[in-house]
């Protein structure tokens, strides 16, 4: 029951994305005292209703859908987008932003990279597989020179004979600082876009605008300087980048090592260590769509027609390991709201057998052999068809899941 509550906000995102697919309009609709702009957009907040779906979604859980998607294209892990949205709003909470820049902070982080694919067929030309590329160049700002021409000269002109590579590096070489310029303003023009067809109005599309600007004034695409960036953007940028540093480099001290030329100093100055472990280890999907600011959660909770009895535990399954903090805080929370909504909390302390990890590694691979059975070997991935060849010897392929 736990595991599929919190699958429930990305199978509803993925549910959405499959709507859109289809090419079910989408159109927004007045809900309750949301009022319209001036110009006749909504306002952040607003419901939408997907016309050949029925039920009404929220605008959050549509954007998180779009989120995701960004993700697949843009060289980052899924549910990064995400991931900045929750970061980039506990820093905005921490400095004691009011509602409404809190949510201009978090509607901006969520469609970060909503813009990124807008040239994907130029640097697929440069670069054969541009989202291998994206992958290593999302932390071009943060490379020494050496180190960056490597990552050029590994890209350019993947896949093809040796003399088109040499010439796909030489085009790449020869637009010197132009490339960064025409990415940047291509990803951001795309983005603020997007973002008003979307039915939001700034500061949200203009932060959209200015996610490549730099604090120092040497950013694109129109060298914001400090505070002339918007504050949403620089909330964005922090917990982005953070994110990414800790994936890919182990840490986040380059963001306050670079506080004061790329970064605003006091928003870099408000990440803590561990802020970026926190929000990867998170459920994002679900902690993204019940932390809009502005969301009153306990104003959801219903009388329960019979009181419950319910056992929370804050223990790890895996022998030595710790909880991290920010996830015993929302445990905590959560019970909080269940005692207030008329239920019995309490202690428990699961027993968990030391066979657990191999019960649930033989399961999970067993289903993922089952997801693949109809697929063509050759439409894996490398690491997919990893997993799927041990899926039959350690466990049934059931319908049965962890």
């Amino acid at each position: 029951m736990i595991a599929k509550d919190l699958l429930a906000p990305r199978l509803k995102a993925i549910e959405i994305m499959e709507q859109l697919a289809r090419g079910a309009p989408a159109h927004p609709e007045r809900a309750g005292p949301l009022p319209l702009s001036r110009s006749g957009q909504l306002t952040c907040g607003s419901v939408w209703r997907m016309e050949r779906a029925g039920d009404p979604v929220e605008l959050a859980a549509l954007v998180a859908a779009v989120s995701l998607a960004a993700d697949l294209a843009s060289g980052v892990t899924l549910e990064h987008g995400l991931r900045t949205c929750l970061l980039a709003t506990r820093l905005a909470e921490r400095v004691g932003l009011d509602t409404a820049a809190r949510r201009d902070v978090y509607y901006a982080s969520l469609l970060r990279s909503i813009g990124c694919t807008s040239d994907a067929h130029e640097q697929s030309t440069l670069f054969g597989n541009e989202i291998a590329a994206r992958t290593e160049l999302n932390l071009a700002a943060h490379l020494p020179s050496r180190q960056l021409l490597g990552v050029l000269a590994r890209h350019a002109g993947a896949g093809a004979p040796p003399l088109r590579r040499a010439q796909a590096l030489g085009r790449v070489l020869a637009a010197g600082r132009e490339m960064p310029r025409a990415v940047a303003t291509a990803h951001c023009q795309a983005a603020e876009r997007l973002g008003q067809r979307l039915g939001f109005t700034d500061p949200v599309p203009e932060s959209l605008n200015s996610l490549f600007e730099r604090w120092d004034g040497k950013g694109y695409p129109r060298g914001l300087r400090g505070e002339a960036m918007p504050q949403a953007a620089r909330f964005t940028q922090v917990a982005y980048d953070a994110l990414l540093l800790h994936e890919h480099l182990g840490g986040t001290d380059q963001i306050a090592a670079t506080a004061g030329t790329l970064y605003d100093p006091g928003v870099a100055g408000l990440l803590r260590p561990g802020d970026a472990a926190d929000a990867a280890d998170a459920a994002a999907a679900l902690s993204v769509l019940s932390g809009q600011p502005g969301l009153d959660l306990s104003a959801a909770a219903e009388p329960p027609r019979r009181p419950l009895r319910i056992a929370v535990s804050a223990r790890h399954p895996s022998p030595g390991a710790r909880v991290a903090p920010a996830v015993r805080a929302s445990l905590e929370q959560a019970a909080d709201l269940l005692r207030a909504a008329g239920h019995t909390v309490t202690r428990a302390r699961p027993p968990y057998p030391a066979s657990l990890g191999l019960r649930f590694s033989s399961r999970w691979l067993a289903g993922i052999a089952e997801d693949a059975q109809d697929l063509p070997a050759e439409a894996l991935e490398t690491r997919t068809q990893a997993m799927v060849r041990p899926g039959p010897p350690t466990g049934s392929a059931t319908t049965t899941r962890c």
